[in-house]
Order: C-alpha cells, then structure tokens, then sequence
C-alpha cells in the first residue's frame, strides 16, 4: 500500500520554495497576531507550555530528513 505525502517537500530545507513558503507564512502569522484580541493569550499559553523546550533545546537533524 502506498500512503501519498504532499507535504514531504517542505523537508527539504535547502529547497528555495520550501523557505519562501515559510516567509510567507511567517508573515501570515504576525499580520495575523497582530490585529488578534487573543494575541496575549495566545502566547502567554505556548510560554506557559513549552517554556522549558523553547528556552532549552535547538532544532536537530535526525538522518535524511
């Protein structure tokens, strides 16, 4: 059985569509955020949450993608 993936292309992080297709949604988030009324909230919580990892872990690379 094969499973498609459309999304497997945006593993590929040297991939120059991959990296517009983040800045575009980047920019889509902070337009977004930025005209919420739950925007404090909103970040109070993932702080809250995952304060631990974000103030303490990097991205790695595990194998081929």
């Amino acid at each position: 059985m094969t499973v498609e993936d459309p999304f497997r292309w945006f593993e590929d992080d040297a991939d120059p569509a991959v990296a517009e297709w983040q800045k575009q949604a980047n920019a889509k988030t902070i337009e977004e955020l930025a005209i919420s009324p739950n925007a404090a909230a909103v970040a109070a919580a993932v702080r809250a949450t995952f304060e631990d990892i974000i103030m303490c872990t990097a991205p790695e690379r595990f194998g081929d993608t």
